[in-house]
């Protein structure tokens, strides 16, 4: 049956979160749009909402057969580092197990799945990493979505996507924030904030990100693809990029080494990616830090205030 965008059913998992929610407000209107959350219900006028426990497999399946979507945008997550490092039977069941009962309900309702992965699948070592490159996360979080990847994403013949998104900045609502909504508070509030100058990521801004995500719901574009900025930058330097373009005072902003940091869990060094892969097959372009930061400050000046946020290190909403 040939499907519109007015008639295509989309499930979006973790509804309440910052990709989940950011696509939610740009695309609800273009397709059927179904959501789910768990501990945050949010209300989109053009969306339905439906609480959904990931460790919940009856509920899965019940949610399945009422909806019966054609497109599965899987973007839930047990995503605090700690607090996969502390318990891993949860970090298991909530990010691979619980892929792998949807993917088997995807099979069965014929659903085309868009797994929301991350650039933590590999260790830093090196960086500017491939499609191609072996992962070998040192985190637990990291492990968890590498092992979920290869679930959704079997290799040729697979209909799936997996998205290797890096570090995603931008406006938002709550209640995911996360770093940058943890450097504007600090920021606003005129406190000392520390950052790694030798923490690497190659930041990518939420609108770019949910242009690639548009794209995928729209054709079938199976494979492995790293989403990120045409730019490498350390936190350290993309938090005094942020605050001199967003007014905050960046003497406020201290540097540190990621050597100094003896807690746990592991910060891989460097996870910057290559994205010339996703540039030759997706037309949107992905933009530098200063291009993003330039648009947001645009926004800034026309709805001031706003809350930041991004979808890294924050706990999941699953």
């Amino acid at each position: 049956m040939f499907l519109t965008t007015q008639t295509k059913q989309v499930l979006v998992t973790g509804g309440s979160g910052f990709i989940g929610s950011a696509f939610i407000r740009r695309c609800a209107g273009k397709y059927k749009m179904r959501y789910t959350y768990f501990r945050h219900p949010i209300r989109h006028p053009k969306a339905w909402g439906n609480r959904l426990n990931l460790e919940s497999e009856a509920r899965m399946c019940e949610l399945f057969s009422e909806l019966r979507p054609n497109v599965i945008i899987h973007a839930a997550a047990m995503t605090n580092l700690a607090e996969c490092e502390k318990d891993w039977q949860r970090t298991y069941d909530i990010n691979v197990r619980a892929t792998h009962q949807l993917l088997q309900l995807c099979n069965d309702f014929n659903t085309r799945m868009i797994y929301i992965s991350t650039d933590f699948v590999f260790d830093g070592e090196r960086g500017n990493y491939e499609e191609t490159d072996d992962t070998f996360p040192i985190t637990r979080y990291g492990k968890s979505k590498s092992m979920a990847e290869e679930i959704v994403y079997s290799g040729p013949g697979s209909a799936n996507t997996v998205l290797r998104l890096s570090l995603v900045y931008g406006f938002g609502t709550e209640p995911a924030r996360g770093f940058i909504g943890w450097l504007q508070d600090a920021l606003v509030g005129n406190r000392p904030v520390t950052l790694f100058t030798d923490e690497f990521r190659t930041p990518v801004y939420v609108e770019d990100a949910i242009d690639v995500l548009n794209e995928v719901v729209d054709n079938q574009v199976p494979g492995i693809f790293h989403v990120g900025g045409r730019e490498k930058i350390s936190r350290y330097d993309f938090g005094m990029r942020f605050a001199k373009t967003l007014g905050y005072n960046p003497s406020c902003i201290l540097p540190a080494s990621i050597k100094d940091f003896q807690g746990r869990p592991p910060r891989p060094n460097n996870l910057s990616l290559n994205i010339a892969r996703a540039q030759k097959r997706f037309k949107t372009i992905l933009g530098g830090v200063d291009d993003g930061l330039r648009r947001m400050r645009e926004i800034q000046t026309e709805n001031d205030p706003i809350v930041l946020q991004t979808d890294d290190e924050e706990p999941g909403d699953f």
